[in-house]
């Protein structure tokens, strides 16, 4: 009986350390903003070379 008191305290406090939708969604969203800047940055510099071009030519 003790044993599972005990299991179901311990599943209870790991369903509470999950993140929410919220929390998981303002993540993702700050991921896909960075990337898509990082992309911007490299398309607003057409003098930079891509670096696949970099990489072929280095051989």
């Amino acid at each position: 009986m003790r044993a599972v008191i005990i299991l179901m305290v311990v599943l209870l406090s790991a369903c509470e350390n999950e993140p929410t939708f919220e929390e998981r969604y303002s993540e993702a969203e700050q991921t896909i903003s960075e990337r898509a800047q990082a992309i911007e940055s490299d398309l607003d510099d057409p003098a930079k070379p891509a670096p696949s071009a970099t990489a072929s030519e280095a051989r």
